[in-house]
């Protein structure tokens, strides 16, 4: 399945445009650069030489498309000045040193460039993923070996880390852009063309109606927001950052993350989606939960089909131990 898979990252240097305190994506190597995988990259001419070099050292060039594409020509660039205006109004809690109108503008174009990878299709798959180009600096020691390997089985619809819930209450796109979280994790999700192509149309609506609003949010919490008002696009898992890569397939560690994403949706009374949950995890490996993680996930199980079926709420905590 991962020979049917294209991978989609970029590289740009923005102490370039701005001052920032240290040049993160460069103290490692790229994670792509080992990946036997389709992957295209888009970057400045000033670093196409290393990533072809580095993709060449490793026998990967016919597995490599590099689209040169200068940060003066993405997507609101041009809008610039006027994004700033919104950006100083967004609550100060919300921002790290990190988060700058230059920062929000890159990653806002994973979305578009992944839609100009679907429309160029370079490797004639049928299924499209974004890759941050620094992942390794997330991961840390959860990294798969070899990491295209979890890709064997790749889900048709968006295949994305749902990192923390909320209520229905918060589902305002205009509110919702003053709320502190980062709901999903950004740094790697996949899907088929069609459901990839629907999250582009929700993504370009959704920030267009923003903008007009005098609102901005990064790209984590709008995919987010699309994910909980387009779950039929959807096939999440839950984690944390760390765990992107190693829970991508199923799960494998980081429970603790997971069961606070369960006890949230336990909170909002969702309990079909804490028995879904809670039925993936125990399904993946028994070996990777902790006693205390195994009956903290059993206790919000019981709880939950005791609300969705009461009488026969015996023969499922049967069906869980089992």
């Amino acid at each position: 399945m991962k020979e049917d898979l294209t991978l989609v990252t970029m590289y740009y240097n923005l102490r370039k445009y701005e001052n920032r305190t240290q040049h993160y994506y460069l103290l490692l190597p790229s994670i792509t650069y080992d990946m036997n995988i389709n992957i295209v990259y888009f970057t400045e001419s000033d670093f196409y030489d290393v990533i072809w070099k580095e993709r060449q050292k490793r026998g990967l060039l016919d597995k490599t498309y590099i689209i040169v594409k200068e940060f003066s020509e993405l997507k609101y660039y041009d809008s610039k000045d006027n994004l700033n205006k919104f950006f100083d109004n967004m609550p100060t809690y919300k921002r790290t040193s990190k988060d700058t109108i230059n920062y929000m503008i890159l990653v806002w174009n994973k979305i578009f460039f992944l839609e100009e990878t679907i429309n160029l299709n370079p490797f004639d798959t049928n299924y499209f993923g974004w890759i941050d180009f620094g992942l390794e600096l997330r991961i840390k020691k959860f990294k798969p070996n070899p990491v295209e390997n979890i890709f064997d089985k790749i889900k048709k619809k968006i295949r994305i880390c749902e990192t923390s819930n909320c209520g229905l209450s918060d589902l305002d796109k205009f509110n919702f852009c003053d709320i502190k979280a980062h709901r999903t994790a950004g740094g790697i999700f996949t899907g088929n063309s069609y459901y990839m192509s629907k999250l582009i149309i929700y993504f370009k609506e959704l920030i267009t109606e923003i903008i007009n609003n005098k609102k901005l949010a990064l790209e984590e919490p709008l995919i987010w927001f699309i994910m909980k008002s387009h779950p039929e696009i959807f096939d999440q898992y839950y984690g944390w950052y760390d765990t992107l890569l190693i829970n991508y397939d199923y799960y494998k560690c980081g429970k603790g993350q997971i069961i606070n994403v369960i006890y949230f949706y336990l909170l909002q009374k969702n309990y079909f989606k804490v028995v879904e949950i809670c039925d993936e995890v125990i399904r993946s490996d028994l070996k990777y939960i902790t006693p205390r993680n195994f009956f903290d996930l059993f206790e919000m199980y019981c709880i939950s089909h005791y609300f969705i079926n009461r009488n026969s709420s015996k023969m499922h905590y049967m069906n869980f131990l089992t």
